[in-house]
């Protein structure tokens, strides 16, 4: 009997059918869950909160994992520094420039971000990265921000100095510079003014490049590892002193609730010396 069976049907194309079936199948499900996540992430977007009458927005995008003092105040820092008078948080999904993905999940890290939030004004949170899977670019963002609020209002990319130094590999650099024009915020390894400029030289032409020197403004903020937070969180819980002092309350409060980060020491351990402080990982 087995051997009428292989003769009338063949265990190859038997196989070919059901991995077709399988890749159909799971093509089916990923087209269900976009769908499913684009409208939830639709639903809570926090762009709803921006006024109409905003004339300068900043967008100010990180992993915020988890979100900490050090991202709130130097947005609201830079926020000022630029004559913003509106910041749009967005959490990212998975940047080009970056290798490693999020420790917290997408919805985590969300529902923390909002948390730590809750008490600020002049501020919202827009899932416009996360309802995009895969890569994301920043032009793509800053278009899909644009058609959200309308031509009004200017809008402006937080970066850090680091980033600046690289800003020629991203990817449509002149059509975002004049799309959104960047507010750069010096950091580590550029700490002066005139290196960064320096670094950035032979990229940009005389003109633009004083522009840029003009883009940069002094935030003078709190400097805050992300990876060290994730690692004391693992180690002694969010009651501890670090996690008070630098992780707000209501996100804290996630964080317990949740059980996040319990695995984070060991995850992030290789990590430790990767920067990851608080302007975007958008590229």
């Amino acid at each position: 009997m087995r051997d009428a069976i292989k003769g009338a049907v063949p265990v190859g194309a038997v196989w070919a059918l059901a991995m077709r079936t399988r890749s159909a199948l799971h093509s089916a499900a990923a087209a269900l869950m976009l769908l499913l996540r684009q409208d939830l992430l639709e639903q809570r977007d926090g762009l709803g909160a921006v006024p109409a009458a905003a004339r300068s927005i900043l967008l100010f995008g990180g992993v915020f994992d988890p979100p900490h003092r050090g991202h709130i105040d130097l947005a609201f820092a830079a926020m000022q520094a630029a004559d913003c008078d509106h910041v749009v948080f967005i959490p990212a999904s998975q940047a080009p420039l970056k290798s490693a993905a999020p420790v917290a999940s997408d919805a985590d890290r969300y529902d923390m971000l909002h948390a730590a939030l809750v008490d600020e004004r002049d501020c919202s949170i827009s899932d416009v990265e996360l309802a995009k899977f895969g890569v994301n670019y920043s032009i793509d963002t800053v278009r899909r921000i644009r058609a959200r609020v309308g031509d009004a209002p200017e809008l402006r990319l937080f970066i850090g100095a680091d980033q600046a130094a690289r800003f020629h590999q991203w990817r449509d650099a002149s059509a975002l510079v004049r799309e959104s024009p960047p507010v750069v915020a010096l950091r580590e390894p550029f700490t002066a003014r005139d290196a960064l400029l320096d670094a950035m030289a032979p990229h940009w032409d005389r003109e633009e490049l004083v522009r840029w020197g003009q883009r940069i403004v002094d935030t003078s903020t709190i400097t805050v590892s992300s990876t060290g937070l994730r690692e004391v969180l693992a180690r002694d819980g969010p009651a501890c002193d670090i996690a008070e002092r630098f992780v707000p309350d209501a996100a804290r409060a996630i964080i317990r609730e949740r059980n996040l980060y319990k695995q984070a020491g060991a995850a992030t351990a290789p990590a430790a010396q990767r920067a990851e402080s608080a302007p975007p990982s958008n590229r």
